[in-house]
């Protein structure tokens, strides 16, 4: 899940919650800078 780039529809907390179940049950939360620095290390 990109953090930076989702809305949530609620109050604050609902968001926090979501970001804290995606990155335990499935191994990772990151920013779209990360993400798109990723492509970078790829060689060509």
């Amino acid at each position: 899940m990109l953090e930076d780039a989702t809305h949530h529809l609620g109050p604050e907390y609902c968001r926090q919650a979501t970001a804290y179940n995606v990155e335990k049950f499935f191994g990772w939360v990151s920013s779209v800078a990360d993400f798109c620095g990723s492509f970078g290390q790829i060689g060509k």
